[in-house]
């Protein structure tokens, strides 16, 4: 979660030099990154089911039956993250095409990348007392 932090840190820092249709390979490097730290915590949740045996469609975080709280928790980290990454590749395309963004949108996508919107601090403070 903290190289995630530092990536949208850099990301929001190269929106505010960006120009608009101007392809920024800083911020193609950035979400790049990004979607890296996302493959990874992916990788790390299915080793964690592995070792319990539990199977990945079996884990519904809408029915807790007998899936360990930490699984519903790492699971629903994951869908977050990954809402939040594809949000976040949308604006990078949005302001590096051609022709479509203006500074409005830009100063828009500065601040939704910067907000965050489908991170819930609360999960990450439980994912956080997990290790």
């Amino acid at each position: 979660l903290d190289n995630w932090a530092k990536q949208n840190e850099k990301g929001e820092q190269c929106l505010s030099r960006q120009v608009l249709g101007k392809p920024s390979i800083e911020l193609e490097q950035i979400t790049n990154n990004l979607r890296q730290i996302l493959d990874n915590m992916f990788d790390e949740y299915s080793q964690i089911l592995n070792k319990l045996g539990i199977e990945e469609t079996a884990v519904n975080i809408d029915h807790v039956d007998n899936t360990p709280e930490h699984v519903l928790l790492l699971k629903q980290c994951l869908e977050m993250y990954d809402q939040e990454y594809m949000v976040k590749d949308c604006i990078r395309d949005i302001v590096s095409g051609e022709g479509f963004a203006t500074q409005q949108h830009l100063a828009g996508s500065i601040a939704l990348w910067k907000s965050e919107s489908y991170l819930d601090e609360e999960i990450q403070r439980k994912i956080r007392q997990l290790h």
